[in-house]
């Protein structure tokens, strides 16, 4: 287990799929991160690489090849070694093998660094194309947060609060394959708040497209506890827990999404796809600060 921290937070990270296993702030003494149930969810917070979601039939297609490759990607599966580590950061990585080549046919290095600084921890993406060609993926993450996060406060007394007002229209996900429709649906609001209820993820997660808003803050009125996250380098931001929801939530930025029903095009057409060219690289950052 590897351990960064400063005089506020202490956040604990497994080097099997670089998870975060604890997020913990020591002033205020709470465990702010999900600690895992394998009989609601197993997750605290996996890596989505190279896809986000689920693919039509669990395969992606590149030039005319066919490749299995399963939901959400490889990276939460797979083991990471430790780059470089100070006190309060550390640099996970992993990179092509002959096993990834035949679920995922680039050749590449995923580098994922947490830092702590203040109450604030931040997780960056990098992603170098290691080889000599065009390269296309899907990231994202997918952390879980206690909810309540302090005695008091049940599940629905939480919300979500955006920073700027404005209409919220989710995509309509299938509720057998999880994949996108091309329906969408307003989601009911309270002015910038999203109050979670047990039945809000009914249907899946909630998924919103380039919101006007850059950050979320998960809160309640019933005290000052609160995790805020700032997305704003993400154009794609999903919101997920189990039902009936109880427990946690997940507050998840990305960079693509699960396919759209009956999607049979090329992997690099796919909405919402990053490319990074030979021997490039790609980088951004969402930070989660704790209350």
């Amino acid at each position: 287990m590897i351990t960064i921290e400063n005089e506020i937070l202490r956040v604990q990270i497994t080097e099997y799929g670089a998870e975060l296993q604890s997020i913990f702030h020591k002033k205020n003494d709470i465990e702010y991160l999900w600690q895992g149930d394998p009989a609601v969810w197993y997750g605290r917070s996996p890596l989505l690489f190279p896809n986000v979601g689920r693919l039509e039939g669990d395969k992606i297609t590149v030039d005319g090849t066919v490749y299995p490759l399963m939901k959400h990607g490889f990276a939460r599966k797979s083991t990471f070694t430790v780059l470089t580590q100070t006190k309060n950061s550390v640099d996970l990585t992993i990179t092509s093998t002959e096993e990834t080549l035949t679920h995922y046919p680039y050749s590449f290095r995923l580098i994922v660094r947490y830092t702590v600084e203040g109450n604030r921890l931040e997780t960056r993406y990098l992603v170098q194309n290691t080889g000599n060609g065009d390269m296309y993926f899907c990231i994202g993450g997918h952390p879980g947060f206690n909810v309540p996060l302090q005695d008091g406060a049940g599940y629905e007394d939480y919300y979500l609060e955006f920073s700027e007002a404005e209409p919220l229209t989710t995509y309509k996900l299938d509720p057998v394959t999880t994949m996108f429709t091309d329906k969408m649906e307003s989601v009911e609001q309270d002015g910038k708040k999203l109050w979670l209820k047990t039945d809000l993820f009914a249907d899946d997660a909630l998924v919103f497209h380039q919101l006007k808003s850059q950050k979320v803050t998960l809160k309640t009125d019933k005290n000052p506890r609160a995790v805020q996250v700032d997305f704003r380098e993400f154009p794609w931001i999903g919101f997920w827990s189990n039902h009936p929801s109880t427990g946690y939530v997940c507050i998840e930025p990305w960079f693509g999404h699960d396919d759209e029903i009956g999607y049979a095009g090329e992997w690099k057409d796919k909405e919402g796809m990053q490319y990074v060219a030979a021997e490039g690289e790609w980088s951004a950052a969402f930070t989660a600060a704790f209350i």
